[in-house]
C-alpha cells in the first residue's frame, strides 16, 4: 500500500512509461507490456481532476460514460473525424478493420447499415459506450483511461465496463489502460487488473 496522492496531479509521459505524481507518491504504468491498473481515489472530485490533467496529455485516450464522442454527429461522421486524419491508413485496410471493430463491439452485420446514420445522441447508452470504445479498438492510444466510476454503475454496467476492458487488451495486448475509481467500491470481482490505492488505510473489499 502507497501513501495518498493530492487531488493536485501531474502526469507526465517519457521512457515508454507513463508516470501520474500527487504530492506524496507516484504510480507509474509501463506503455508496451499490457498493464491493466486501477487508480483508487477517495472521491468524485479526487477522480475529476486527475482525469482532467490526463485529459492534456495527447498521449492519454479518454473513454467516458457516454463514449466520448459528439452526439450530434453520426456513427459514420464521428469515426471518420476520429480515424481518418491518421495517415496510417489506406481505406481498404480501414473499412477492414472497421468491420473487426463493430463485430468485436458485438454489432451484429443486421445493425451495421442502420448504425453508420444513426446521431448517436439516438443511440442507447450501451451503443454509445461501445462506439467509444470501438474507435481506441481501431486506433489505440498509448493509455487508454476508462473515465467511468463502477461506484456509479449497475452491476449490469460494470459487468459490460469489465468485458470492454478485456476486449481492449484482448485485441491490443501490449497496450496498457488505466480505470479509476472510488475507495471502497464492492464490484471489484468483475474486473481482473492490478490495483493502486491513492488512499492510507484503504483495502481492497472482498
Amino acid at each position: 500500500m502507497k501513501d495518498a496522492l493530492a487531488t493536485c496531479w501531474t502526469v507526465c509521459f517519457a521512457q515508454r512509461q507513463a508516470t501520474i505524481t500527487g504530492t506524496d507518491g507516484r504510480l507509474t504504468l509501463a506503455l508496451d507490456r499490457g498493464e491493466r491498473q486501477r487508480l483508487v481515489v477517495s472521491d468524485a472530485a479526487a477522480a475529476d481532476a486527475l482525469v482532467a490533467t490526463l485529459a492534456e496529455c495527447p498521449e492519454t485516450g479518454l473513454l467516458p460514460a457516454d463514449g466520448g464522442l459528439p452526439g450530434g454527429l453520426t456513427v459514420a461522421e464521428n469515426l471518420s473525424l476520429a480515424l481518418a486524419w491518421d495517415a496510417t491508413f489506406s481505406p481498404q485496410s480501414f473499412d477492414i478493420l472497421l468491420l473487426q471493430a463493430f463485430a468485436w463491439c458485438g454489432f451484429g452485420q443486421d445493425r451495421l447499415g442502420q448504425l453508420g446514420r444513426r446521431r448517436l445522441l439516438e443511440l442507447s447508452p450501451a451503443e454509445r459506450w461501445r462506439i467509444g470504445l470501438l474507435r481506441f479498438l481501431v486506433r489505440p492510444p498509448e493509455l487508454l483511461v476508462f473515465d467511468r466510476l463502477a461506484a456509479a454503475c449497475s452491476l449490469a454496467e460494470a459487468k459490460t465496463m469489465a468485458e470492454g476492458i478485456a476486449l481492449y487488451h484482448a485485441v491490443h495486448p501490449f497496450r496498457s489502460s488505466l480505470r479509476i475509481d472510488l475507495a471502497g467500491e464492492r464490484r471489484e470481482t468483475v474486473f481482473a487488473e492490478g490495483a493502486y490505492f491513492a488512499d492510507p488505510g484503504v483495502s481492497c473489499p472482498s
